[in-house]
């Protein structure tokens, strides 16, 4: 029986630790969602555990519900295209981040959205580890670099910080679009850059565009440097790169396009102008070395390195940093244009990252209202990638010299991996009192520089031993450095909670008791916004990527307190007039300080739930219109018009009608059936937020949906009885999924013609290698009676 490798056994000791450090999150009976953040705010402050990690609060404000209406639509039979719980209804597959033909999306179908999230983020540690060991395998790198480039990558700071956000999903596909790259380049075939489309599609499905923009940056300069060879092969190579991309846009054209149509009816781009200009200090940088030198929200409660740590965080392990110029030497002597591509993409991120080409980037298109400190997961691939040649070069590429020394030296370094060990054991039984072990230095804490050191000494001595031509011991250490540095700052990000996120609380039930009569709001900072939706809450407000500029229009018309720079909406004092046009029954307020004019029905953890006056039904038939040539006009009337009157955008219905009769049938997230009846012409207004997307038919016949109240929607419907139908079936989506279909079609032929191609290559070499087999011994032994044979034959 064949003996395992180094390699193997490596990679088996890192699939048993990782069961045993999420044994219970892979059983079910707890997550690594949200940290514990609805804590933090009333009605549920006091009332459940502090929040673990209040920086994941994203994950259940966002991610949790968008999770949630994904899986509730899927499983029913339906496309998630609407969520009409937020926003008076939004986008949902339209917003990028709901990721809703993201792999990890569908994995996460097949259980309750906490438990799948948290698979999900698993999954993407693997993803992003296997992906990062074949790309620096193709690149050359053997042993055991491939495993500590797997585990390096999987537990840098983006992809762990960010591990509950889709753009920890894009961060895992980032290794793979490298890896495919080099396919095409070392093959120069159409299969191959199928599979690099294929990638690059996934990828934009992950849902997180930034991330895509700062992938796509990567990938364009990485080939620049890596064409090579004859012009004739560097054209076709560009041609097949180009090609490749895309490609990829038209298989991901079902998320894209929706984005995209989505992107131009929003308020995005004003509120994040110049966001390109923001960068992080060169002082910052130190958290290369020492991540936690100023806290971790994870583990003491402390902000970090402003902005917050999530932010300003770039770390791959400091084994990861020392060794990345020895890496470079290496690499460059297998690869001289891969190491060329590589130093330049990680150099560039650097500069972006920290400041020093920020002035260029804001002047850029795109770049200038993008983040782009996600460059942060181009430089932690770069790092990775140049450390795991590193230790390629300590245990492939040096002479044996001195063994006896060589042996001291690895156990230095066993010694020096086991205090790391016993540090991390150190923090299981203290946890935040490890701040507290040892005196600050240089203004940060103590305890974290002494854990940085120690993993440079180790790495240090290592390498040393590596030199001494105990090499293979080496690299085993190294790994040992690289995992002993994920227990102590990667893994405990993410803690692990029950699996129960969404609490019970009397005060949220009051409101899911008395949903049927209308939506809901708040001020402040209570019940944040996208929280109703886990209770089955309508709410007026919303945490969302695109917020439609009529809702930016309505409320901040409504609210002078209103903002929503940061994508979530904030109302602080808004008209009651307001409130009740877009159908708010309740309105949830400090307790004790309640709305004037509303009248209070509850209070209790923290909270006062009032009652807001005449509450516009979902659907009903407006008594007097009020018409408007534009928005702008619109949103001038609505605050002079009598409550009575519904200001509408066209050319039809003006003045008062007969009051007819709306009865809704059916509600469904993409579709609402009403049934009208009117002794004349009626104005039908749906309290839901006016998008194109929408399309209206009046007993089978279209008719147009027009903006009513600036924000919501409204159809015109003949006198008498009829059945109005509005659908949510943008364009967008159509014609994505056509063009998407296209793509697969095509991706799936090119691998298929390379496949069959290849089997058929394989059999002319098998037949070509028959026909010489005579050439060896046996053969020619064998071929005088074959050919008597033949003679006889004949």
């Amino acid at each position: 029986m064949r003996r395992p490798s180094p390699a193997q056994l490596a990679l088996l000791a890192v699939a048993i630790l990782f069961v045993a450090r999420f044994a219970s999150v892979l059983a079910g009976r707890s997550v690594i969602v949200g940290g514990g953040s609805l804590a933090g705010v009333a009605p549920w402050a006091g009332s459940s555990p502090p929040a673990a990690n209040f920086l994941l609060s994203d994950q259940v404000l966002q991610m949790l519900p968008w999770q949630g209406e994904v899986r509730s639509a899927i499983l029913s039979g339906s496309l998630p295209t609407w969520n009409p719980h937020a926003l008076s209804g939004t986008p949902l597959l339209a917003n990028d981040q709901s990721a809703v033909f993201s792999p990890f999306t569908w994995l996460a179908l097949a259980f309750t959205p906490a438990v799948g999230l948290s698979i999900a983020m698993l999954a993407r540690l693997w993803v992003a580890g296997l992906g990062m060991a074949l790309f620096v395998r193709r690149l050359g790198a053997r042993g055991i670099a491939p495993i500590v480039a797997g585990v390096g990558f999987a537990t840098c700071s983006f992809v762990t910080v960010w591990l509950g956000y889709p753009a920890a999903s894009v961060a895992a596909l980032m290794p793979w679009a490298f890896w495919a790259l080099e396919g095409v380049i070392a093959r120069r075939t159409v299969r191959a850059a199928a599979v690099l489309a294929l990638v690059l599609a996934l990828q934009f499905l992950a849902g997180h565009a930034e991330s895509s923009l700062t992938l796509g940056t990567a990938l364009v300069l990485y080939s620049l440097v890596r064409l090579g060879g004859r012009v004739a092969q560097r054209i076709r190579l560009a041609g097949l790169l180009t090609a490749a991309g895309v490609w990829a846009v038209v298989v991901a054209s079902v998320q894209l396009l929706p984005f995209l149509s989505a992107l131009r009816d929003s308020a995005v781009w004003g509120t994040r102008a110049g966001l390109g200009a923001g960068h992080l200090t060169l002082s910052e940088a130190a958290s290369w070395l020492v991540p936690n030198g100023h806290g971790s929200p994870a583990i003491d409660g402390l902000d970090g390195r402003p902005p917050n740590y999530a932010e300003s965080t770039g770390w791959a392990g400091v084994a990861m940093l020392l060794l990345s110029p020895l890496g470079a030497w290496r690499l460059g002597r297998l690869a001289s244009s891969a190491a060329a591509g590589l130093l330049l993409v990680t150099g560039l991120s650097a500069a972006i990252v920290y400041g020093l080409l920020s002035p260029v980037m804001v002047r850029l298109p795109l770049y200038g209202s993008s983040n782009n400190g996600r460059f942060l997961a181009v430089l932690c691939l770069g790092v990775v990638a140049l450390g795991a040649f590193g230790v390629d070069a300590l245990e492939h590429g040096l002479r044996r010299r001195r063994p006896a020394l060589g042996g001291l030296l690895t156990g230095l370094g066993a010694v020096a991996v086991a205090g790391l060990v016993a540090a991390w054991w150190l923090l299981r039984v203290r946890g935040a009192g490890i701040d507290r072990l040892a005196p600050d230095v240089a203004g940060m804490i103590g305890f974290w520089v002494g854990v940085a050191a120690l993993a440079g000494i180790a790495t240090l001595v290592l390498a040393a031993a590596a030199l001494c031509g105990w090499r293979r011991p080496a690299a085993v250490g190294i790994l040992g450095v690289v995992l002993a540095e994920a227990l102590l700052v990667a893994l405990p990000y993410n803690p692990r909670l029950p699996p129960r996120v969404v609490p019970d609380n009397p005060a949220m039930a009051f409101l899911a008791g008395h949903a049927q009569e209308g939506s809901v709001a708040a001020t402040g900072t209570v019940m944040l916004p996208n929280t109703a939706m886990l209770y089955g809450v309508d709410d007026v407000r919303g945490y969302d990527v695109l917020i439609p500029r009529r809702t930016h229009a309505y409320w901040g018309g409504a609210d002078p307190d209103y903002r929503d720079d940061s994508l979530i909406t904030l109302l602080g004092r808004p008209d009651l007039r307001r409130l009740a046009l877009a159908g708010v029954a309740y309105v949830m307020t400090p307790e004790g300080s309640p709305l004037p004019g509303t009248q209070p029905a509850y209070r209790g953890q923290g909270v006062t739930i009032s009652r807001v006056p005449g509450p516009r039904p979902f659907a009903y038939a407006a008594t007097g219109v009020a018409l408007a040539a534009t928005s702008s006009v619109a949103a001038g009337m609505l605050g002079t018009t009598l409550p009575t009157v519904d200001v509408v955008e066209g050319s039809c219905c003006a003045g008062p009608a007969a009051a007819g009769k709306v009865r809704l049938t059916s509600h469904r997230p993409a579709e609402v059936v009403l049934a009208v009846d009117g002794a004349g012409p009626q104005t039908v207004v749906v309290r839901q937020t006016y998008d194109p997307g929408w399309q209206a038919e009046v007993d089978g016949t279209p008719a147009p949906v027009l903006p009513a109240n600036l924000a919501f929607q409204a159809v015109r419907v003949p006198a008498g009885h009829h059945v109005v139908t509005l659908r949510y079936a943008p364009t967008s989506v159509v014609a994505g999924a056509l063009l998407s279909l296209v793509g697969l079609v095509g991706a799936g032929a090119a691998l298929g013609a390379g496949a069959i191609r290849r089997r058929r290559e394989a059999g002319v070499s098998a037949a070509l290698t028959g026909r010489r087999a005579p050439a060896t011994a046996a053969g020619a032994a064998a071929a005088p009676s074959g050919r008597r044979a033949g003679s006889s034959g004949g």
